[in-house]
């Protein structure tokens, strides 16, 4: 079991959250925490096999980025910039449509997709906690983020290239019976057959800040009743981490209904789940 982090700042919560990975056993994957990390870093973090994933920084837009600066140099002395050269610290990544992604770092710029070997997360994440506001506000982003993090069937890949079912049987490797063919990489491995996604994601429905996060997970206030301090162990169901989350959230801002209505979950059948009172309650499905 393996964590990664892709965290776009210098966020407390990035390291309360690696250190509740660790303490349940879980190594680290790939740790990205910077305000401005190089496009290497950014990718090395996707293609990584991160089984429990944290993405910090904002969130707009279907896009996750951290406070980038930009600015202009009046290179003719003329006092007009428009034409003169931009230069950006921000470092950015949108998840757009057709499961295609766009990541940036100043001026680096890389488009890749769900299908393409920049891009190995869906093949192993289990756990999602997005810490930028309103990454799980509406039946549209959840279903797109969900699909983006979801494994792949072999009959998804057939359907993408119009066709409905295999032309032939599957290969045999001499000496090998058939169906225990030696494959030079691992085959995909695809979702849950009891579920529609293979990730759960939890996160907020509308705005929140690396403190509301990093309180939740119990870095301000550490122990039993905190997220990772209800997390027996690291093969901890999904059900079982919505649960810690949301109800880490009901005992850690208690009466504080302004930011209970934030802290939302969704489960690997595509519902999600909200808090009302001190309750856990279902929302929408998606």
């Amino acid at each position: 079991m393996k964590y990664s982090t892709l965290c776009f700042g210098n966020r407390p919560d990035a390291g309360t959250w690696e250190k509740g990975c660790q303490n349940l056993g879980i190594t680290c994957g790939k740790s990205v925490r910077s305000p401005l990390p190089s496009m290497e870093e950014i990718k090395s973090f996707f293609v990584s096999q991160g089984n429990w994933l944290f993405f910090g920084g904002h969130f707009l837009g279907d896009a996750l980025f951290n406070d980038g600066e930009y600015w202009t140099f009046d290179m003719n002395g003329d006092g007009n910039r428009n034409n003169d050269r931009r230069q950006s610290k921000e470092a950015r990544v949108t998840f757009k449509d057709n499961e295609q992604m766009v990541a940036e770092s100043g001026y680096d710029y890389l488009k890749f997709s769900k299908h393409s070997p920049e891009f190995n997360l869906n093949m192993s994440a289990k756990i999602i906690l997005w810490g930028g506001c309103s990454t799980l506000n509406s039946e549209r982003r959840v279903k797109k983020m969900a699909n983006f993090f979801n494994g792949v069937l072999p009959r998804d890949l057939l359907s993408s290239y119009g066709i409905k079912e295999p032309v032939a049987p599957l290969p045999t490797a001499a000496g090998q019976p058939a169906g225990q063919v030696i494959f030079k990489e691992a085959p995909l491995k695809p979702a849950a057959s009891s579920t529609r996604y293979s990730a759960a994601m939890l996160g907020f429905n509308a705005t929140t800040g690396w403190q509301i996060v990093d309180h939740i997970l119990g870095g301000s206030e550490p122990g039993p009743n905190s997220f990772f301090g209800r997390i027996k162990n690291k093969d901890t169901s999904q059900s079982d981490v919505i649960e810690a989350w949301l109800a880490a959230a009901i005992d850690g801002f208690r009466n504080n209904n302004d930011v209970l209505r934030r802290v939302v979950a969704v489960d690997a059948d595509g519902q999600q789940w909200k808090i009302a009172g001190d309750k856990i309650v279902p929302g929408f499905q998606v």
